[in-house]
């Protein structure tokens, strides 16, 4: 991922923008070097800061804070999968509403591939393609985000399949113990 700050070399810059006639000025140089160092203390000191500030590299309180402006209560979760939901959020937040939208924000946080189909005249489902089982807080976020994504009088409904113990037929008289897929939203 590209820095979102990269600090400009400020001592460079000035140097560079010297007048031809004092290039070969060793003192004019080392006086404007001098001069502006603390412009370039400053110009890295403000990257760090936005840097740090970033969703993406925030920790702790400040992750808090950033949960507290979208709405998304840290609930006991560690910082990553904090980052994640707050991320999910966001995204859910700036949403259109569309099947594209919805599926987006629910395969992010499942963290698998999601399908849909429609229900005609006014649901549609979701098939989640798990490896391994959803945990029960990623079925509660998933409903969460269901919730407040799909518009008023639309249905839904969210099936995971699970990839782990699959449903197959046996060679003999009767099934495997497999599980097929559950519903979960």
């Amino acid at each position: 991922m590209m820095p979102a700050c990269s600090p400009i070399d400020t001592i460079a810059t000035a140097l560079e923008n010297l007048l031809s006639q004092f290039d070969e000025s060793p003192n004019l140089r080392a006086l404007l070097s001098l001069l502006v160092k603390p412009f370039q203390d400053i110009e890295n000191d403000a990257c760090a800061l936005i840097e740090t500030a970033l969703l993406s590299n925030a920790v702790g309180a400040l992750l808090d804070r950033y949960g507290l402006l979208v709405g998304v209560p840290r609930g006991g979760r560690n910082d990553t999968d904090y980052r994640r939901l707050i991320s999910v959020r966001i995204a859910a937040n700036l949403a259109s509403g569309t099947i594209e939208s919805i599926i987006s924000v629910i395969a992010e946080l499942a963290g698998a591939p999601v399908k849909s189909s429609p229900v005609y005249p006014a649901a549609y489902q979701l098939q989640v393609f798990t490896t391994s089982p959803l945990t029960a807080a990623q079925i509660n976020d998933i409903a969460d985000a269901l919730a407040d994504l799909t518009a008023a009088g639309v249905g839904y409904q969210v099936t995971e399949v699970a990839s782990l113990t699959p449903f197959t037929f046996d060679v003999g008289p009767g099934f495997d113990a497999g599980e097929f897929a559950r519903s979960i939203a």
